[in-house]
């Protein structure tokens, strides 16, 4: 099983590296990886051991902020190691402030995971949601450091769950233990004789609170919104784009609504194409001067990285991208704000939105014209809204508490 796995993953990281010719991300991918044994031998070499947190990207690094927060607030000397897979996560956080130093995960090798581990000496280790690295996991497992897994989610249409899946079944093996996100997650684990689990709920719901209670003020915005609802389209594709656009061309969202669009893909390119084929007055996030008025402006398309959970503070409703495609993005930061939240119908890996269409608190839609249907319904019927806003706090204030459930397990190791 090992010679499969290393072939699997040594085809995967060639495949990246031919894709790195005329890819921007795949070309990051492999330009931030090159020299990382020096510089992560020259940044590290004060340390006296470290907390080693990895993330497979963005989604994954704020599921783990909560829990880098707290440990860096009570134990500020701390070092902190914070490595990403994705240059996704690393380009948006290299800067990240709580951690003492940020790198790029290096390929998954015995000779890589050795030479890793010799030099950062970690006294923890923290693997967030979806990362199963053979070789990593197996030499700190055999070093006898701590190793967690938190805010992990099972299926069973997962590898870990098949006939072919006992490599993946001993990753699971190497952890000293699981913080999984619910029951169901918990009993697939045991059912293959994983125990070392226990449920935590999902860390994320602790991040969007905490960004919604310190929210920064974005003047940009304010001076857009005035004064009208606005749907945004937060981490879209070509398929939200379009069924915005669907839209702004009916009558009433032509004249009394405004749209804020975040791309998945924010490059200047297809941006400025989406703009062209907008009938609105529109700009681009990146066009605008101090001294701008968009009170005509209709539409305001963020072309920059870092503003999407904020903007979600000034709209109305919000279309989530991915729903199209594999999976939807991340639902919580806009439902935070009591938004009803549409996507489309590839959402089922996402245990929330599953419990919110439960509760009628989230929509998955196939085509525009429903979201219409749902948005005048909410317009007309102000009250119908702010029972749906109402109850959403109450869903967050119950899901909340996922960091602390983890820390006090983790803390003795840190002290």
């Amino acid at each position: 099983m090992q010679l499969i796995y290393r072939l699997v993953t040594g085809f995967y990281f060639f495949g990246i590296r031919i894709a790195s010719f005329f890819n921007q991300k795949a070309k990051a991918w492999i330009e931030g990886r090159k020299n990382w044994l020096s510089q992560l031998t020259t940044a590290t070499k004060n340390w006296d051991g470290c907390t080693w947190f990895h993330c497979a990207s963005l989604g994954e690094f704020e599921q783990g902020r909560p829990l880098i927060e707290r440990l860096k607030k009570e134990h500020p000397k701390q070092k902190i190691l914070l490595t990403f897979f994705s240059p996704s996560g690393y380009e948006v956080q290299k800067n990240y402030m709580l951690a003492d130093y940020v790198q790029y995960l290096p390929a998954d090798s015995p000779n890589n995971a050795k030479l890793f581990l010799n030099i950062i000496k970690p006294k923890l280790v923290i693997f967030v949601k979806y990362e199963w690295w053979y070789y990593f996991s197996k030499i700190i497992n055999k070093r006898s450091i701590p190793f967690y897994n938190i805010s992990c989610i099972f299926r069973n249409d997962q590898i870990f769950f098949k006939f072919y899946g006992a490599l993946h079944r001993e990753i699971l093996s190497f952890y000293t233990h699981l913080f999984v996100q619910n029951g169901d997650s918990k009993k697939l684990l045991n059912h293959i004789k994983i125990n070392h689990v226990s449920i935590s709920g999902d860390t994320r719901f602790d991040r969007v609170l905490a960004h919604k209670n310190k929210l920064t003020i974005l003047p940009v915005i304010e001076n857009f919104k005035s004064g009208k609802p606005i749907l945004i389209g937060g981490s879209t594709y070509q398929k939200e784009d379009t069924m915005l656009i669907e839209l702004m061309q009916q009558p009433k969202f032509k004249a009394d609504f405004k749209y804020i669009i975040v791309p998945h893909d924010i490059d200047l390119n297809y941006c400025k194409n989406l703009k062209n084929t907008i009938p609105l007055n529109t700009k681009l996030y990146t066009e605008l001067k101090e001294a701008d008025s968009l009170a005509e402006v209709q539409v305001l398309i963020i072309n920059t990285i870092g503003l999407l959970n904020t903007c979600y503070a000034y709209a109305d409703y919000a279309l989530i991208g991915g729903g199209f495609r594999k999976g939807i993005h991340n639902i919580l930061e806009a439902a935070v704000f009591g938004l009803p939240v549409f996507f489309g119908p590839q959402y089922h890996k996402a245990k929330e939105a599953i419990e919110l269409i439960d509760q009628q608190l989230a929509f998955s839609i196939h085509q525009a014209n429903e979201i219409q249907q749902y948005i005048e319904e909410f317009e007309t019927n102000p009250k119908v809204k702010q029972e749906h806003k109402l109850a959403l706090a109450k869903y967050f204030n119950q899901k909340m508490g996922a960091t602390e459930i983890i820390y006090r397990k983790i803390e003795m190791i840190i002290r």
